[in-house]
């Protein structure tokens, strides 16, 4: 903690105490008056539930049997949400939990059932999360007539808005598969999903109304098929769709295309063509890359190829449809030799950099390590070989996650050991490790695990889920990682109460807002941490913290 020092250049004395304490009795005056009002509703002090020991990460499920393919996703508050399959009963039923900035559970244990299915294997799904901090899932979904997608809206309290079975958006004999859903900015949702060789998009309103043709909007190539991979909301309630494009069978060239499209369903890129993010060589059979927005509009794009140069890509394409890159995007790098395996990619939009991490490998893919890149206008920053954050050995990275949080860009991997370690790293703009030790162990427990995903949220944490074997079958765990790389929630700084660092005046009406009501403190400062009211040290946020704040701004 800080504490500002007195800088008028006259004594600290009674005349400047006065006045100070003056303006505090203004404000804790009304606070005592309003407190005896609602006869002094005292809060108590939740314990934080993010773990700060590696070894005992955050446990979401203890049922029997597999829970698995974990997603999370940031609400506004600094919480976040996190669905996986759970098949302790059969049929990889979908759940959802929700967890606050703290990482307290806030729903019921194991946490809330979405969808009750009779599956016995898994595909993908989607989750997102609206500007009203509503959860929207979308599944597979075979409890009505054969295989239909289903979607459902879950509000922060755990109800299902659109019922116990949600909303059916096709309703066909077609194969469909690999939904994926996005919250636009004008209140609705955009569920996509593949269907035969085609792919389909509906728009629903925020009851879950269809507001497109009934069986959605579907796109069909001349020839070969196109793939769902990935949705994402631009400006205007529009949204951005990846697919992927066989150009034949399941054998011949998968291209990636993706286009931008208005409230109404219309095509705005390319006078309505899609833009052709990749066409040289393939992608990988079986692999559906996803991208992240610009946050004007725009989207940015990581994938890589399986033919030619077998690199990791770059690419960035503008609102209006501007492609800024060289055509199939920028590699990140041209090291002979090497191959790029399953890249993640982020974007810091405050420096319109782009980051991209990978797979490294070599030609006889027997020797394995983590690289990364930042792109600035569409130019290597970190070397034309890019950055070495683990050197090759015979230990294979998978899972790799790159985050842009709190201005910090960010990797977090599986490190392919016995152990199958969460190891994370943290770099400044030119590509040095800034976290103690060069990187931090996210999880230290040997076990099994897998699908790594990850989030950042609006105080600057990352937040990551992953299926683990540590207890059983198969669990899903989550942890947060700080900024500064440390695990765990953290000991708020006392008085700090709009979490800047520094104990001022500007922290008395945050803490009056504190006392009167926590929820509206957490509403307004959801990064802070309520408990830096708790001056007092007893464990409560009452009146009886008033005096000891006043000497925290004092200095005394």
């Amino acid at each position: 903690m800080r504490v500002i020092p007195h800088t008028s250049g006259r004594p600290f004395g009674r005349t400047l105490q006065k006045d100070t304490f003056d303006m505090l009795h203004r404000h804790v005056r009304f606070a005592v008056v309003a407190m005896a009002g609602l006869s002094l509703c005292v809060s108590r002090l939740a314990f934080a539930q993010w773990p700060s020991n590696a070894a005992s990460n955050l446990r979401l499920t203890d049922r029997t049997g597999e829970q698995t393919q974990s997603k999370i996703r940031a609400t506004s508050d600094g919480g976040c949400y996190v669905s996986w399959y759970d098949n302790s009963s059969g049929g990889y039923d979908v759940y959802l939990q929700r967890l606050d900035r703290d990482g307290n559970i806030l729903w019921p244990h194991n946490g809330v059932l979405i969808a009750d299915r009779s599956f016995s294997s898994t595909q993908d799904y989607g989750l997102a999360v609206d500007p009203e901090d509503n959860a929207i899932i979308t599944y597979r979904d075979d409890r009505a007539t054969g295989v239909q997608i289903g979607v459902n809206k879950v509000l922060p309290s755990g109800a299902l808005a659109w019922g116990a079975n949600g909303v059916l958006v096709t309703n066909t004999t077609a194969s469909v598969a690999n939904p994926k859903v996005t919250a636009t900015t004008d209140g609705h949702y955009i569920v996509g999903w593949s269907q035969d060789a085609s792919i389909g998009m509906q728009r629903l309103d925020a009851d879950g109304t269809p507001q497109w043709t009934a069986g959605g909007m579907i796109l069909t190539p001349a020839a070969g098929s196109y793939i769902m991979s990935e949705l994402q909301p631009s400006v205007d309630g529009s949204f951005i769709a990846l697919w992927v494009r066989p150009t034949g069978n399941f054998l011949s060239p998968k291209h990636l295309y993706s286009q931008r499209f208005d409230a109404d369903g219309v095509a705005l890129w390319n006078s309505g063509d899609p833009v052709i993010i990749f066409d040289a060589n393939s992608v990988q059979f079986g692999y559906f890359p996803s991208f992240v927005t610009d946050e004007s509009g725009g989207a940015v794009y990581g994938w890589y190829e399986t033919g030619g140069d077998r690199n990791c890509y770059a690419q960035h394409v503008l609102v209006d449809g501007t492609v800024l890159y060289a055509h199939n995007g920028v590699a990140g790098s041209i090291q002979a030799g090497r191959l790029g395996l399953s890249p993640d990619v982020s974007y810091d939009a405050a420096n319109d950099d782009i980051y991209l991490f990978w797979t490294e490998t070599n030609t006889n893919q027997n020797a394995w390590g983590l690289y990364g890149q930042r792109f600035a206008s569409g130019v290597r920053q970190w070397s034309d070989n890019g950055l070495e954050v683990s050197a090759l050995d015979g230990l294979q990275e998978s899972f790799v996650q790159s985050l842009v949080a709190g201005g910090i860009p960010m990797a977090f991997t599986f490190d392919g050991s016995a152990s199958d370690l969460i190891i994370g790293y943290g770099f400044d703009a030119t590509g040095a490790m800034i976290w103690t030790g060069g990187s931090t162990t996210v999880s230290s427990t040997a076990s099994d695990k897998l699908r790594l995903d990850s989030v950042s949220n609006t105080c600057g944490d990352a937040l990551l889920t992953w299926g683990d074997a540590r207890f059983d079958t198969r669990d899903i765990f989550a942890q947060n990682v700080n900024p500064d790389g440390t695990l765990g929630a953290g000991l708020p700084v006392v008085a700090d109460m709009n979490c800047d660092g520094d104990v001022t005046l500007a922290d008395v009406t945050p803490f009056v807002l504190a006392l009167l009501d926590a929820d509206a403190y957490a509403a307004q400062f959801p990064c802070c941490d309520i408990g830096a009211a708790d001056v007092n040290a007893d464990t409560e946020i009452d009146g009886l913290d008033i005096h000891a704040f006043t000497q925290a701004i004092l200095g005394n």
